[in-house]
């Protein structure tokens, strides 16, 4: 390889190491000038100012409007890059308090199923001990003729049963028994299921109108007042549950109109990103001003030592990129002037291989008219006898 070609390649990587790092620099002293940053006085023209305006020209100083132009764009920017991050901050709190709504209702539910388990089991106690107790017959009294049908019912079901288990005989009468006795039992499963029913159903009303248990029997008392307990807490759940599950509604349909938070703040902070590039851009383009001489006088007022040392930074590394630029520059025509060299004496030997082809075939056509000329001369000769 020829080792201009290898210096080209480490100058244009050096050059490009030096132009990221001149960004970086520019960027952070673009950054600094621009949070202090106020439209200064228009600079009062110097003796030389004078002079230049007279005939001598001088570097035109930036334009009023430019940094003005920039810095308030990074402004309104940063404005709204602080409105948009408040945006995703409270998106997310929106999305944690919508977890912790989900997560209250199903504590609450766990709550409300585990005092049903409770309660259930005493309504029916307390409705078997009610019905029974004389205490309460006007409570009684509807449930009566219903409770004792299927009391009727289940006595005559455990008596046929108990008939059918005395009853022997062949293989055949003892399938028989079997299928009648799984039928009975049927009936008086069922016949159980009805009277639990009418139990809970009475406790349960007994606990609603809210009888004065006081009066009953003592196991009835105890499981009144449990059952009370329990009833109170559902009472409160439910309301709480009935809170809570309007609120999921509404934050539901808002999600809907609105999109999820988790979207939400997908957008945000994809708007976040672009608008942040853009600021990084306007604090190159601002730090770029910065370090052009020209312009000294009129950043002047904005840099301390520490903007002045990034300058200085700056503008080296601005000096090796350009030098690099220049060497690649003369390396790459130096190359390229050597390659038409090269072409060049590639086509002056084609030159003379064809002058070499256009002198063997004049030395043969001058063979061809010789022979020609001889032919011509024989038939002169030739003619002369006749």
């Amino acid at each position: 390889m020829d080792e201009r070609i290898r210096l080209i390649k480490e100058l244009e990587e050096k050059r490009r190491v030096d132009l990221g790092a001149m960004d970086e620099t520019l960027e952070k002293l673009g950054k600094n000038l621009l949070s202090v940053y106020t439209k200064p006085e228009k600079p009062k023209k110097t003796r030389k100012t004078k002079e230049a305006s007279a005939g001598e020209k001088e570097p035109a100083p930036v334009k009023q409007d430019e940094p003005d132009s920039i810095a308030g764009e990074y402004r309104r920017i940063c404005e709204e890059m602080a409105e948009t991050k408040k945006q995703i901050e409270a998106a997310r709190e929106e999305a944690s308090g919508y977890d912790e709504l989900i997560e209250d209702i199903e504590k609450k539910e766990s709550e409300q199923a585990g005092h049903n388990k409770e309660i259930t089991p005493l309504y029916a106690q307390i409705g078997k001990l009610a019905l029974a107790d004389p205490v309460f017959e006007s409570f009684s009294a509807p449930y009566k003729n219903e409770m004792e049908e299927i009391l009727d019912a289940i006595d005559a079901r455990e008596a046929k049963l108990e008939e059918l288990d005395q009853k022997t005989g062949n293989i055949f009468s003892v399938i028989g028994k079997n299928a009648q006795s799984l039928v009975v039992k049927t009936m008086l499963m069922k016949n159980q299921a009805d009277l639990h029913k009418i139990y809970r159903s009475a406790g349960e009303k007994f606990i609603a109108v809210e009888e004065d248990f006081s009066e009953g029997e003592e196991e009835l008392t105890e499981a009144a007042e449990e059952a009370g307990k329990h009833k109170a807490a559902l009472d409160e759940l439910g309301s709480r549950l009935a809170s809570l599950k309007e609120e999921r509604k509404k934050t539901a349909d808002f999600f809907r109109r609105e999109g999820s938070p988790d979207r939400r703040i997908k957008a945000f902070e994809k708007s976040l990103n672009v608008a942040g590039a853009e600021t990084v851009k306007l604090c190159r383009r601002f730090g770029g001003l910065a370090i052009e001489k020209k312009n000294d006088s009129y950043f002047k007022s904005l840099l301390n030592e520490e903007n002045k040392k990034i300058i200085a930074k700056a503008a080296a590394l601005k000096k090796s990129a350009d030098e690099s630029e220049i060497k690649i520059g003369k390396l790459k025509a130096a190359v390229a002037i050597d390659g038409e060299k090269a072409g060049i004496e590639k086509l002056r030997k084609s030159i003379g291989s064809e002058e070499r082809k256009i002198k063997s075939a004049q030395d043969a056509i001058g063979e061809l008219e010789k022979e020609i000329q001889a032919a011509e001369n024989r038939i002169s000769e030739l003619e002369k006898k006749l």
